[in-house]
């Protein structure tokens, strides 16, 4: 069967916060900014960090034992687990493959696909592209064609080092459920179409986590990751609807990274179009890296924010490196 007979669907999506809700007063005393500082810059009023009892392992393990309780799906079933992150806890064994191992342990399926990536906050959609990519190399009518797509971040491992940084990002973790078949199916949320992809120089390492005599730390060029998301998720976008011989006006819901609103907001100039259609939840949570877009996704899923069918879609993401992508899905 060729590629173009094949449909990519997004059968279920949810999310796990941190324990810990952080508002801004509780950040605004201990950096020593006054009242109201944080959200007139970033447009985030709280965030969830990870309490003493979750691990970074259970905070994945959290979304996707829901997700697979919800869907009814049996471990070995899935073709492909593909874990995205910046903030891993260790190179090895893979985040991936403790998930396999963790809702698999009798391992019932030795023939699953499991690789971790870090594409920094664009590792949703590189991770969309990387199960599309890996289901379509894998795919037989003889068998189901399940991919787990998992990002879980951990940032608060890393804050306090640097107030530009540390007022912004939050913990949380994604699971999405992704499926090839050849016909749409019911159960579906979305399908997933063609996507942009790629990379721009980072000269001044805007972005950086990294460990040193035991400590993780982060650091980040506020401006410089300003200007480049800008451009970069603007250019992305334009380059996806040429491809596709759309225009801005046939996507119903932008879905950005949620970087900062002030980003966002800035996004949606350069594109000409209103704010009101950029799917926008960072006041609630801050910046959660890879998993931002699939919690706007489980929002928009699951809620009155749910689109007529077949509307157009464009998720749009920028993180650290600097790698950017987008990718188009209709709704269903």
């Amino acid at each position: 069967m060729k590629e173009q007979d094949l449909y990519l669907g997004i059968v279920a999506v949810n999310y796990t916060t941190g324990d810990i809700s952080t508002p801004n007063t509780i950040l605004e005393k201990k950096i020593g900014v006054e009242e109201n500082y944080i959200f007139r810059r970033t447009g985030i009023q709280n965030r969830f960090y990870l309490s003493a009892e979750q691990s970074f392992l259970n905070l994945a393990l959290s979304s996707v034992n829901k997700l697979l309780a919800e869907t009814e799906i049996k471990p070995e079933d899935i073709s492909v687990i593909i874990c995205a992150s910046t903030t891993f806890d260790k190179n090895s064994p893979s985040l991936a493959c403790e998930i396999l191992n963790q809702i698999d342990p009798a391992a019932n399926n030795l023939d699953c696909f499991a690789l971790d990536i870090n594409a920094a906050c664009s590792g949703y959609v590189y991770g969309l592209d990387v199960v599309k990519n890996q289901l379509l190399s894998t795919y037989t009518e003889a068998k189901k064609n399940y991919a787990l797509l998992v990002t879980n971040e951990a940032f608060s491992h890393f804050l306090g080092n640097s107030p530009t940084s540390d007022i912004i990002f939050g913990d949380a973790s994604s699971a999405t459920l992704i499926e090839l078949s050849a016909h749409v199916q019911k159960n579906w949320k979305a399908t997933i179409h063609n996507s942009q992809i790629g990379s721009v120089r980072d000269r001044k390492n805007s972005i950086v986590l990294f460990n040193e005599y035991g400590c993780n730390k982060m650091l980040m060029n506020g401006l410089s990751v300003y200007e480049n998301a800008v451009k970069t998720m603007t250019y992305s976008v334009n380059k996806l609807l040429s491809v596709n011989n759309l225009s801005v006006s046939d996507i119903t819901m932008f879905i950005p990274h949620q970087a900062n609103s002030k980003i966002i907001e800035a996004i949606s100039r350069s594109l000409g179009v209103a704010k009101e259609h950029f799917y926008c939840n960072i006041k609630e949570f801050g910046n959660t890296g890879a998993s931002s877009i699939p919690i706007c996704l489980t929002e928009i899923f699951y809620s009155e924010h749910k689109q007529v069918p077949y509307t157009k879609g464009m998720l749009t993401s920028f993180g650290a490196g600097f790698a950017y992508g987008s990718m188009l899905i209709e709704f269903i």
